[in-house]
């Protein structure tokens, strides 16, 4: 779930292949509790959620609602295997959590969303990434080699990731929500698979069944297929 513009389309057509399913839907409609299904992906189920705006709570209890109630189900394919909640990197500043934001994470750190997995997924890492390369190939760094100039660029987005967005994000929910750094980029890849393989990983500890099929599912990892096999 996350805002209209989060790329939350871009991130679920790269991770599982599903190019139709995100595209089913206008993007003013989201109904959490539509299931959207995709003939490319027989073992993938979408659920969209609104972004939670400003001064709106309404969203954040219909989540609430949905996830407390998919928790109880049954079946396990009834069940919400996992949350990814899709946050922009305030590059240009602002705010990184909306209030709507704040009030849904303080209800899972609480406990009252359950054991279900909430990941946290900084999206367009890429665009970090680019205005520091333009910031630095600006300054003056006579002398250097391009591998220099790379770790600089390096070192610099790091720095200004931890600032801006994990530093203030781990104060916020202490332990209670992992959170991953993602691009849908080319050259990006090895973070979408580190996002798979942290989503794998929980689902595992909540539901060990649903893992194998949240595991088949993906299309970004090939070590988490053989890893869920073996299991």
């Amino acid at each position: 779930m996350g805002k209209t513009g989060v790329g939350k389309s871009s991130l679920i057509n790269k991770t599982f292949g599903v190019d139709d399913a995100v595209n089913l839907l206008p993007s003013w409609f989201a109904n959490i509790d539509q299931e959207i299904y995709s003939e490319e992906n027989p073992h993938f189920v979408l659920h969209d959620s609104k972004g939670f705006e400003q001064g709106d709570d309404t969203n954040v209890k219909i989540v609430d609602n949905f996830i407390n109630e998919r928790k109880n189900m049954p079946h396990i394919k009834d069940k919400l295997h996992a949350v990814w909640l899709c946050l922009d990197i305030p590059i240009a500043g602002g705010r990184l959590l909306e209030t709507g934001i704040e009030e849904f994470l303080k209800h899972k750190i609480e406990g009252k969303l359950g054991n279900v997995p909430v990941i946290a997924v900084f999206t367009k890492y890429d665009l970090l990434v680019a205005r520091e390369n333009r910031l630095l190939k600006r300054a003056d760094h006579p002398g250097k080699s391009d591998g220099e100039i790379k770790t600089l660029i390096e070192q610099n987005v790091d720095a200004k990731l931890q600032e801006i967005c994990i530093e203030p994000f781990e104060r916020f929910v202490k332990k209670g929500v992992p959170h991953i750094t993602v691009s849908t980029e080319v050259g990006f890849e090895d973070r979408l698979s580190r996002l798979i393989q942290i989503t794998y990983e929980h689902v595992r500890d909540y539901l060990a069944d649903a893992s194998v099929v949240s595991a088949i599912a993906q299309r970004t990892s090939p070590r988490v297929k053989i890893q869920a096999s073996i299991e």
